[in-house]
């Protein structure tokens, strides 16, 4: 296989797999929206208790659990986000969105860590995205060979 050819292989790649995290990455940001969307009712929350992991260091670290009430019933969120200190007090109040039709459906205003992970991903994804062009178009016209 000529030297032009492995590049094109490697730019036709990377451009297919950056491709897909980047049609993923915009899935979810579609599937957050309808999601705030529908839950238009907001109420207080409260953090009930802090969960204790470890992060990838061995340290540990904090997920929040958060406890809302609608009409008689109570409901539980626990955050996808662990940090380190923790991001909540127990005792804190939070403002939670949550769906009216199924109250169970809801998060907490603010937490930004799914946020942050989907601009990261998605900016590596674009990146990636037209570096994988860029190898590919320069192996097919002959640069790099």
């Amino acid at each position: 296989m000529s030297t032009q050819n492995v590049f094109m292989l490697v730019g036709g790649i990377i451009t297919v797999v950056s491709v897909i995290i980047v049609v993923v990455c915009w899935r979810i940001y579609v599937r957050r929206n309808e999601r705030k969307a529908r839950c238009s009712s907001t109420i207080n929350g409260v953090v009930t208790r802090l969960i204790e992991s470890q992060n990838s260091e061995g340290r540990p670290s904090w997920k929040p659990v958060f406890t809302y009430t609608v009409g008689r019933d109570e409901y539980t969120i626990v955050s996808s986000v662990a940090s380190t200190p923790p991001q909540y007090k127990v005792g804190e109040w939070v403002v939670v969105r949550y769906d009216p039709f199924n109250p169970s459906d809801g998060f907490v205003e603010g937490e930004r860590g799914p946020k942050i992970m989907l601009i990261i991903f998605t900016a590596v994804g674009v990146f990636n995205l037209v570096v994988g062009l860029v190898l590919f178009i320069l192996a097919a016209v002959g640069v790099l060979s």
